[in-house]
């Protein structure tokens, strides 16, 4: 069962016993902490989320840890397709809420394997936990996404999150399909400003993952035309 409130509402009373306490440790985080004044920046900490938080855009979700991991990607995938089903289309989040003894690698795991099912929504998500060792984009001794709450947040893709769409731990492939939603959701703005400047760098990169594919590509074909002559020579020497 997939479990879905609003800022303004409760948690249901059939969520598990962990959810109201997780809900009251992130709710200041959401309403005060990301809605005051960045230490790094002109402007709040987060600048989507004061209208969000006007318009209650912001819905929560909960997961227990008893969920294998292949449930809880399903959960996620539930919670994606009522977010892109919402009558008002105006950026807002899921806020999807876990047990505060959750393994973090665990987190991190579902984190990584939702990643390209939640880009191919033009969503992005991200995770917040205690320890978390990134780093706010504009100082590096400042970190903004740590909470009390193992958390996933799901979100609307933004330009700035060209930045997140080429991590080490996604082949080529995926990173190309990141990329074309990230291109699809923008092409409006092609040539126009900050998010234009960061479209014309998201095609670039995509032509530049295409042709490192090819060259794979090639290179494989040619190595496994290499090994069948190899083996065809050693059967006529045979």
């Amino acid at each position: 069962m997939t479990f879905l409130w609003t800022i303004q509402q409760p948690p249901p009373a059939e969520a598990p016993e962990f959810v109201i306490e997780a809900y009251n440790n992130i709710k200041p985080y959401l309403e005060t902490f990301l809605t005051g004044p960045h230490p790094y920046r002109n402007g709040v900490m987060c600048p989507f989320m004061p209208k969000a938080l006007l318009s209650n855009e912001i819905y929560f979700s909960c997961i227990e840890k008893r969920r294998s991991d292949q449930e809880i990607i399903s959960l996620i995938e539930n919670c994606i397709t009522f977010y892109k089903a919402r009558a008002r289309k105006t950026p807002g989040a899921i806020i999807i809420l876990f047990e505060p003894d959750l393994d973090i690698s665990r987190l991190l795991r579902i984190h990584i394997e939702a990643k390209p099912i939640c880009i191919k929504s033009e969503l992005m998500i991200g995770a917040l936990y205690k320890d978390s060792p990134a780093p706010s984009l504009h100082s590096n001794s400042y970190f903004p996404l740590r909470t009390t709450t193992p958390t996933l947040v799901l979100r609307d893709l933004t330009s700035q999150d060209l930045l997140f769409l080429n991590p080490d731990h996604y082949n080529i492939k995926q990173k190309i399909g990141f990329l074309d939603s990230f291109i699809n959701k923008f092409s409006p703005h092609d040539g126009k400003g900050f998010t234009g400047k960061q479209l014309a760098q998201a095609k670039a990169l995509r032509n530049a993952y295409a042709k490192t594919r090819m060259k794979n590509t090639v290179a494989l074909v040619m190595l496994s035309a290499s090994v069948a002559l190899c083996a065809l020579l050693a059967l006529g020497i045979n």
